[in-house]
């Protein structure tokens, strides 16, 4: 005992002796004083499609720049704007399996692109302000919304009923 706290030591030697974890580096993308398309200005989420094309969200630049598995830029998706396939404050990317990327923008909507670029729709969130948002491989939409109830308070997780993908 210490003062009023138990102290417990374990008399074992460790489970493993030397470091646990041997991290190499297999790819590296990006460069300092390389071409934009391989600058970042703040790399923020990343996700994978079933070709192994690495799509790294650039909060920074306001939009998702894609490379092949080998770190080769083939494309950028997404732009600065308000208009119809644009982004204001891109944060999360989601890869559905239908063979589409979706962007979550600042929590108030989800836009969709085709995996070649493409602008397909948005999807507005704001009705149900999420605090935090998932997009599943198989186009569910899952969030966690905080409850602003009389009786309750707190978060909830909720797949909102009018929501469909389509």
């Amino acid at each position: 005992m210490v003062g009023e706290a138990a102290v417990i030591k374990n008399p074992k030697e460790p489970m493993y002796g030397g470091d646990v974890l041997d991290l190499k580096e297999e790819l590296c993308i990006g460069k300092t004083d390389g071409k934009d398309d391989y600058s970042f200005y703040r790399v923020w989420y990343l996700a994978v499609d079933d070709e192994e094309n690495i799509y790294a969200m650039d909060q920074g630049e306001t939009q998702a720049k894609v490379f092949d598995k080998n770190g080769i830029f083939l494309r950028s998706i997404g732009s600065k704007g308000e208009g119809p396939g644009e982004l204001i404050r891109p944060n999360k990317i989601f890869i559905k399996g239908d063979n589409q990327l979706v962007i979550e923008d600042f929590i108030r909507n989800l836009t969709f692109y085709s995996l070649d670029g493409k602008y397909i729709k948005k999807q507005s969130t704001a009705k149900v302000f999420p605090i935090e948002i998932l997009v599943a491989s198989t186009g569910r939409i899952f969030a966690i919304t905080n409850i602003n109830e009389p009786d309750r308070s707190g978060k909830d997780e909720l797949l909102p009923k009018n929501w469909t993908m389509q």
